[in-house]
């Protein structure tokens, strides 16, 4: 059942005429929150400001049903070139994973004017983004509703050689980032999967880990590490735009996820959640 404030029901009761957008509210996994419109003026609602023009949001049609089936959205976010969510590109956030994480909220809203705030809204549809599909000047975003998570594989965490934790969680895995963070500036470029800087590890130390830069024309990109053999850095996938020497970034550890890592390179045997010594699937008595 859909509610709804008594100033919109009034109104609904007692006139034919009325306006209605739908609003759309963005929450990274940050907390970041951004407000959008799909009609031409920005307009107000629940005391939020929902911001009009480009990029511009639409949606498919939603169904509701009784159960848990799993309800699906596709949010499709036309864009231009230059257009921004946070510090990344609209274009770019399938590759760099922006929105991995984020959950997107759209409602109704009901206006006698559009320079008025609006009487009310009612709630359409709310869910975690899940595959995302790049175009020329379009994202198509599929929103999952909460009923997803009743698709989550039990037991969650199953017997295996390497550790389950991720790397820096503080909750499981509690080394502290900060001791494994390094600053760096690239001092030559091969392509845009592999250049060097000099960072004064030894080799491996940063291999399955990721970068963050923070200048030059991939500024506020991240990319994660294959390898590194001490100054040479190689990249899993090519970076949208060519590295530049003087390009500043954040480099951080990485991890093989091994119980011989855990306990040489970061001290943290006492958190490892892996069986090492969990014989191999071949081996049979």
């Amino acid at each position: 059942m859909k509610s709804a404030s008594q100033a919109l029901i009034n109104h609904l009761l007692n006139n034919h005429e009325f306006k209605i957008a739908d609003v759309y509210m963005l929450e990274l996994r940050s907390g970041a929150r951004s407000y959008y419109t799909n009609i031409d003026v920005d307009v107000v609602a629940n005391g939020i400001t929902y911001r009009a023009g480009f990029p511009l949001f639409s949606r498919t049609a939603t169904t509701l049903t009784v159960g848990v089936e799993v309800d699906e959205m596709t949010v499709t976010v036309a864009y231009r070139p230059n257009d921004f969510i946070g510090s990344v590109y609209w274009r770019d956030v399938a590759r760099v994973g922006v929105l991995d994480g984020a959950t997107i909220k759209v409602e109704r809203a009901y206006f006698v004017e559009w320079n008025q705030p609006a009487l009310g809204v009612i709630h359409i549809f709310e869910g975690g983004v899940g595959d995302i599909q790049s175009g020329v000047d379009q994202v198509d975003i599929h929103v999952k509703s909460a009923t997803e998570l009743f698709n989550t594989m039990l037991p969650r965490s199953l017997y295996q050689a390497s550790c389950r934790n991720v790397l820096f969680d503080p909750e499981t895995c509690k080394v502290n980032k900060a001791a494994y963070t390094t600053n760096a500036t690239i001092s030559g470029v091969v392509n845009k999967a592999n250049f060097s800087a000099s960072t004064g590890k030894p080799p491996g130390w940063f291999a399955n880990g990721y970068l963050l830069f923070t200048s030059g024309a991939n500024s506020g990109l991240t990319a994660s590490i294959k390898a590194f053999d001490g100054s040479t850095f190689v990249l899993n996938a090519p970076l949208i735009m060519p590295p530049a020497v003087n390009d500043a970034f954040i480099v951080y550890a990485g991890c093989d996820r091994t119980l011989a890592t855990c306990k040489g390179k970061f001290n943290n045997g006492d958190n490892f959640m892996g069986e090492p010594f969990t014989p191999k699937p071949e081996a049979m008595l």
